[in-house]
């Protein structure tokens, strides 16, 4: 039984590696947690400079002043930036939110083999103590953290999402930003 279960394991870790081959992003899923989030938020700053909002990014320095650590400043707003691929499980794993209103928007940037969903929530919506009224996700307490949480979404949250107006996914089939910058500009305003 053993060897059956890890065989379904290994199957599981190869079909999730396999679905990245010959995709735009696939270079993307071999980056660092860490040069995966740089990646992110240079995304959305050159795409926020297209909405016309005054933006504010100092690169992969997190700005830091009285109001707190942030990646981007967007019309006057702290944004938080959360980079994720789609995993083996389907789903993309959001690290490290802070329960203090230390951010005013969360980006999520999703990213799956044909295309990028961009979310955003606001600091009002994200409740750490109870699920998310659209994606019916709760925030994770980090482990050994009392202030940082992950907030795990799937491709049926990007549904949800979108259907709500919550989420807009960039297709690399059509390579137009229009959408995404309209959604931005409409949700940072």
């Amino acid at each position: 039984m053993i060897s059956l279960v890890q065989q379904q394991i290994q199957t599981s870790i190869i079909n999730s590696q396999n679905r990245w081959l010959g995709s735009e992003f696939e270079p993307i899923v071999r980056l660092s947690n860490d040069e995966r989030g740089k990646f992110g938020e240079e995304l959305i700053n050159s795409i926020a400079t297209k909405t016309n909002l005054p933006v504010v990014f100092e690169g992969d320095s997190n700005i830091n002043n009285q109001d707190g650590v942030f990646d981007i400043l967007i019309n006057n707003k702290r944004c938080e930036v959360k980079l994720a691929t789609l995993d083996v499980n389907n789903s993309f794993q959001h690290e490290n939110l802070y329960a203090d209103s230390v951010w005013y928007y969360v980006i999520f940037v999703d990213v799956v083999q044909d295309g990028i969903y961009f979310t955003v929530m606001s600091y009002d919506e994200f409740n750490v103590n109870e699920r998310h009224p659209i994606f019916n996700r709760k925030p994770t307490l980090r482990k050994s953290q009392s202030d940082k949480f992950k907030f795990d979404l799937s491709l049926k949250s990007m549904e949800l999402g979108v259907n709500c107006g919550l989420t807009v996914k960039y297709n690399l089939s059509d390579d137009n930003l229009s959408d995404v910058i309209s959604f931005l500009k409409s949700h940072l305003s």
